[in-house]
């Protein structure tokens, strides 16, 4: 009877082991792949901002635009809440947090196309180091 005891929590503690394992795999994979959009939305804003600038009246473009930079600040802010960023991953984030407060604020004037390109691309380059780090921490 001991041994069918013992048997079972074996089971119990691995089952939970490789559970655990799978959710935190589940949770990178997330991550990578809000890094991946980010990176796809950074050049959506500076491609959505030319266009506005160039069609100031178009309500269409204007809302595109604004929908672009909101999706891209709610992934920006779920990436830096995340608790088990590595130090140096924390440090990269603060990083695109810096450009990301000039772009964001930049965006919302409308003459400054050239500075919103040049931001947004140095944060595409942030997230390409970014998606690296996510993606050794879900191996």
């Amino acid at each position: 009877m001991h041994k069918f005891y013992k048997s079972i929590a074996i089971l119990f503690f691995t089952s939970t082991l490789f559970s655990n394992a799978s959710t935190s795999n589940t949770i990178n994979s997330e991550l990578v792949n809000m890094v991946k959009e980010q990176q796809y939305l950074a050049k959506k804003i500076s491609n959505d901002y030319v266009a506005f600038e160039a069609d100031q009246d178009n309500p269409k473009k204007k809302e595109k635009m604004q929908n672009s930079i909101q999706h891209f600040n709610q992934n920006h802010l779920k990436l830096i809440e995340y608790k088990n960023n590595t130090k140096l991953i924390d440090e990269k984030l603060s990083k695109v947090d810096k450009i990301w407060q000039i772009a964001h604020k930049l965006s919302q004037t409308k003459k400054h196309s050239v500075m919103i390109v040049t931001t947004m691309d140095d944060i595409s380059i942030k997230m390409q180091e970014l998606r690296t780090l996510y993606s050794k921490m879900s191996k």
